[in-house]
């Protein structure tokens, strides 16, 4: 398989605090990966400098063989990269499918994006994405009056559009009670799966990360302190990485 993510020797402080030390691994295309780690570990530093979005202070990113340094512009690596957070970064103002037509804005030009907002183009794309997310009939509804499970897929239905060979997730639910959680793991997962992108994201819940994700990487103090499959994944491996803490 072809490396679609690689890490070497990624190291980043900020002042005199040593967030990450020396990470390095890589990720395969179609490869469904979670980060796991106590609070404070790294995870969103980790997924922000796959992202371009932070810098290292030392190692080398590759994304789909291009060290990410020598991507020409932010909108050429945002067809690689496609980012979910667990804020939604979604503008609650708008309708629905101007959210989820924000997934093109790499692709258009200034005033292509202007005349969307008032005639929505790819129309047809954006609905075809909302149905794959289960939420068709919400396409002209104001996003500020969504649920959080909502906005969520609204979310992954702007980075189908995108068509990004990667997609990061930073705790994508920590914000949404369990059974709205796993409606959206499932959904995410299996459309990775289906589109054939990597998916790498963040996970609080070890129960989520086991069940819904094929390999686990667990980070502390500033390093890899495990990388295996997600079934050879042990209480006592998860107890060391979270220092033995009452699991949740």
């Amino acid at each position: 398989m072809k490396k679609i993510v690689e890490l070497k020797d990624i190291q980043k402080r900020f002042k005199e605090m040593e967030v990450l030390s020396s990470i390095s691994f890589s990720v395969e295309e179609g490869e469904i990966v979670a980060i796991l780690g106590p609070s404070g570990a790294g995870k969103t530093t980790l997924l922000n400098i796959i992202s371009g979005f932070t810098h290292p202070d030392n190692g080398s990113v590759t994304i789909d063989g291009i060290n990410i340094v020598n991507y020409k512009s932010n909108k050429q690596l945002a067809k690689k990269i496609g980012i979910i957070r667990q804020q939604f970064d979604l503008i609650d103002d708008l309708k629905v499918i101007h959210n989820v037509l924000a997934g093109k804005l790499h692709e258009w030009g200034f005033i292509k994006s202007l005349f969307s907002l008032f005639f929505p183009q790819g129309k047809d794309e954006a609905l075809d994405a909302l149905n794959k997310v289960g939420i068709t009939e919400k396409f002209d509804e104001k996003t500020a009056n969504l649920s959080g499970g909502e906005k969520q897929r609204v979310a992954i239905a702007r980075i189908l559009l995108q068509h990004p060979k990667v997609v990061l997730a930073d705790e994508p639910v920590s914000s949404l009670d369990p059974a709205r959680a796993e409606d959206i793991l499932s959904i995410l997962v299996n459309l990775a799966r289906k589109e054939k992108i990597s998916l790498i994201a963040s996970i609080h819940s070890i129960e989520f990360a086991k069940k819904y994700f094929d390999r686990l990487i667990g980070i502390k103090d500033g390093n890899v302190v495990f990388d295996l499959p997600s079934n050879e994944i042990t209480d006592e491996i998860i107890k060391d990485l979270y220092n033995y803490q009452e699991l949740k």
